[in-house]
Parts: structure tokens; C-alpha cells; sequence
């Protein structure tokens, strides 16, 4: 059985891979990452709201990125209140429950980005009238990074 290709910007990456979730790869012309960069650490912290909570983090587009070459939205859900999930305003598709996700996002990145966890009240926030700071997020909401794929010089799959 092949394993799927990467779609366009924004298409879930079906993963086809019998192994934990952890384990599944995205597959395009080069099916390893050349390179991952964590988006863990510098989550603003809710504050608590009546119905949800809402974490936030900003982060910028990689420099010099080139033409061809992708970059993939890694998330791992581990909390079951995990409601959504939003870059740049849009909903990223993700499962309910935990769950191990890769989008393409190459064409949605900007050069300044901002990506939503929305929970359920209660999981994984700050009380009520709290203030905001910067704090990872927790693992036991999910684990986000982006990973960069190369395209292959001179051939395609």
C-alpha cells in the first residue's frame, strides 16, 4: 500500500502508516523533515472565560523559505476538550479525542501567523481574572510543531 501523498495548502495529510501516531510521517518527495521547529513554548496563557479557553501563539514564517519545499503543521491532541483549532483564522480540521494530525500549511503561512487552541472551560487554562503570560503549552492539552520537507531536485514521486 502507498502511503498518501501531501496535498495543497490546508488538505489533511491522510497517513496510511500501521504504527503508533507518534510514528506516522507525511509523505512527499522527501519523506523525512529536514528540519522541525517547536511551537511548545510562548503560548499566551488564558485567562478563563465562561464557556472555553483559548490559547494563542504567534510565530513567523521561516526566512529565506524556498520555492518547493513544504512545511507541515504537526499537532498531537492528547486532551479530549480540545474543541478547535484555528491558524490565521481558520479552522484546522483535527479528530475528535487524542488524535495525531499533519496539515500542509505551506501557502497559509504569512510572515506572521497566529494559531488557536480552544478547550473547554476548565481543561487546561488559567483561573478566571487571571492575567495573561507566556507559558508553554501543557502537554497533556497537545504537542505543535512545524516540520520542513525539501523538495527532491530533478524527479518526483
Amino acid at each position: 500500500m502507498m502511503p498518501s501523498r501531501l496535498r495543497s495548502a490546508g488538505t489533511p495529510v491522510r497517513e496510511v502508516y500501521r504504527r503508533p501516531p507518534w510514528d506516522n510521517l507525511p509523505v512527499n518527495e522527501n519523506p523525512s523533515p529536514c528540519h522541525s521547529i517547536s511551537l511548545q513554548a510562548g503560548w499566551e496563557c488564558p485567562a478563563g472565560a465562561a464557556d472555553e479557553t483559548v490559547w494563542v501563539r504567534r510565530f513567523g514564517r521561516p526566512p529565506d523559505f524556498p520555492a518547493g519545499d513544504r512545511l507541515v503543521l504537526r499537532v498531537e491532541t492528547v486532551s479530549r476538550s480540545l474543541e478547535r483549532l484555528l491558524l490565521n483564522g481558520k479552522e484546522v480540521p483535527i479528530p475528535p479525542g487524542p488524535a495525531a494530525v499533519a496539515h500542509d500549511v505551506t501557502r497559509s503561512l504569512s510572515a506572521r501567523n497566529q494559531l488557536q487552541v480552544h478547550l473547554r472551560a476548565g481543561d487546561g487554562g488559567s483561573a478566571p481574572g487571571r492575567h495573561r503570560h507566556r507559558a508553554p503549552l501543557p502537554l497533556a492539552v497537545a504537542r505543535v510543531w512545524l516540520e520542513v520537507y525539501r523538495a527532491v531536485e530533478g524527479g518526483h514521486a
